[in-house]
């Protein structure tokens, strides 16, 4: 049992974390010299939750009770808590265009919130695929690609605002309210892209592509999951295609994500490979990068098709 807590009550949290928690409300947000501390907290309990000490729906609640940004939709750590599909379009592009909320009572939580790593991680995952994207393209003019878990497109809206070796874009996502966000963002660029509105899961084209890639899906899904996946993933694209998949490494701010739900299956560079030396890609044809921060990793697969 943890010190002043009753693990079925759903009103509060552990002592400590409800006064410190309620305190950084009562002074409309966290300073720069307090992020260490509230991140500690965090931390404190999203370890209480993966323990078992308390359920994950008894934080959420106990955490919306202490109101200011927590309670609101209008801040970043309230639109993840309040989310049940986590990871999902807004928050994603809110994270890549740095947005501050115009409440000035939530503006120091957002501030917190993008400073994190995984938030900074989140950022730096869209500079590398647009920069893939940027040198796959000289290579492949009018190159044929398909994006699964396309989300807000805005990497693909990025990619095609400044280069001249524009691709065509299959962009697969299954909420609708994602493909109508991301073509607005991508409103210029209609032309090359094509959307559906489809489960990645049971997408089916109608021909091969010379890319497939995917940035935030598959660190979703379980092994299993992710394994049935990547194997569909190998027999949609040329036997010379190339895949290019994202996944969470070590996450040091996966507290502040696992207190509201978000839950992603990291997974180290070792773990990667393995995965696609099991589906029955060559060593050769695969290895894995990351982006600059080194948060985000990148499996990359070449003449990994079937035929």
């Amino acid at each position: 049992m943890v010190a002043g807590y009753a693990s079925n009550d759903s009103a509060c949290l552990p002592a400590e974390q409800q006064a410190y928690l309620s305190a950084m409300v009562l002074q409309g947000g966290p300073e720069p010299a307090d992020y260490a501390i509230l991140t500690s907290h965090l931390g404190t309990l999203n370890r209480l939750r993966e323990e078992g000490a308390i359920a994950s729906d008894v934080l959420r609640k106990a955490l919306t009770r202490l109101c200011g940004p927590f309670a609101s939709t209008e801040s970043l750590i309230g639109h993840v808590l309040a989310q049940h599909r986590h990871g999902d379009f807004w928050i994603i592009d809110a994270i890549y265009r740095r947005h501050i909320s115009g409440e000035r009572s939530l503006q120091r939580w957002d501030e917190y919130f993008q400073s994190l790593a995984a938030a900074t991680a989140v950022r730096a995952r869209k500079e590398f695929f647009t920069a893939y994207l940027e040198e796959y393209s000289a290579t492949v003019p009018n190159g044929r690609v398909l994006i699964l878990g396309a989300g807000s497109c805005r990497d693909v809206a990025d990619f095609l605002d400044n280069t001249v070796n524009p691709l065509q874009f299959d962009c697969v996502e299954a909420d609708a309210s994602a493909i109508a966000y991301a073509m607005d963002v991508c409103h210029e660029h209609l032309s090359n892209i094509q959307f559906f509105h489809q489960n990645a899961l049971s997408f089916i084209p109608s021909g091969k592509y010379d890319l497939v890639a995917s940035m935030g899906l598959f660190d979703y899904f379980r092994q299993s999951l992710f394994m049935k996946m990547l194997r569909r993933s190998m027999r949609f694209i040329h036997p010379l295609g190339k895949i290019v998949i994202g996944n969470f490494g070590p996450n040091p701010s996966r507290d502040v994500m696992g207190c509201a739900g978000w839950i992603l299956y990291e997974r180290t560079a070792e773990e990667l490979l393995k995965l696609a030396h099991t589906a029955g890609v060559a060593a050769r044809q695969s290895w894995v990068a990351s982006e600059e921060t080194g948060v985000n990793l990148f499996l990359l697969l070449h003449n990994a098709g079937t035929g």
